[in-house]
């Protein structure tokens, strides 16, 4: 009995003196569309509407949903929506994009991250700064014309392990990032 309580004590301490881990959560949305029900949208997304309801406690009646409105689905980790674009990202490689901020625009819209903008400049003013040694999956990387410093001129998803994802001369490819490469300029974390 007494080696129990010790054991439990110990156990307890070790708990209260360990570092606490924290994980952001990102409330993935959806965009109402006309004829859409509270009910509809969660049969939808494999949900129920009492959890849509606790997720948006703005909306006072059920019934009462505007095309338009965005609603929250689900919280999910930023870490499994990052890791989740990345993957939305590989599977287009070799396919045809229009440009390089319309490639991020759209899969990070797949995966619930709203930028609203195709223009480079304001993306950089999206999310927060990261520096080149705190890159994680998931982050833009902004590069600049030599001829030109401090304008972007590209933009890329970073893909982990030194990779870049970005659409170039129309089609998605990845290519090695080197990150001492002079066009470097910044980076930006949008799903937070």
């Amino acid at each position: 009995m007494r080696r129990e309580f010790w054991l439990t004590i110990s156990l307890l301490i070790s708990l209260l003196l360990s570092p606490a881990t924290t994980h952001a959560t990102v409330l993935q949305s959806y965009t109402v569309q006309p004829g859409d029900t509270l009910y509809s949208i969660a049969i939808e997304n494999e949900t129920t509407v009492s959890q849509l309801l606790h997720l948006n406690p703005d909306i006072r009646d059920a019934n009462d949903l505007v095309a338009g409105q965005h609603i929250h689905l689900q919280e999910i980790l930023a870490e499994d929506i990052a890791l989740n674009t990345v993957q939305t990202a590989e599977a287009l490689i070799g396919k045809t994009s229009f440009t390089d901020t319309s490639f991020l625009y759209n899969i990070l819209k797949q995966n619930g991250i709203h930028v609203q903008t195709l223009d480079r400049q304001t993306l950089l003013t999206k999310g927060t700064f990261i520096e080149k040694s705190e890159l994680k999956p998931g982050d833009i990387v902004f590069y600049s014309v030599k001829k030109h410093p401090s304008f972007v001129s590209h933009a890329a998803l970073y893909a982990g392990e030194g990779k870049i994802i970005h659409a170039v001369d129309g089609y998605v490819r990845m290519d090695i990032m080197d990150l001492a490469d002079k066009s470097y300029e910044t980076a930006r974390r949008v799903i937070e």
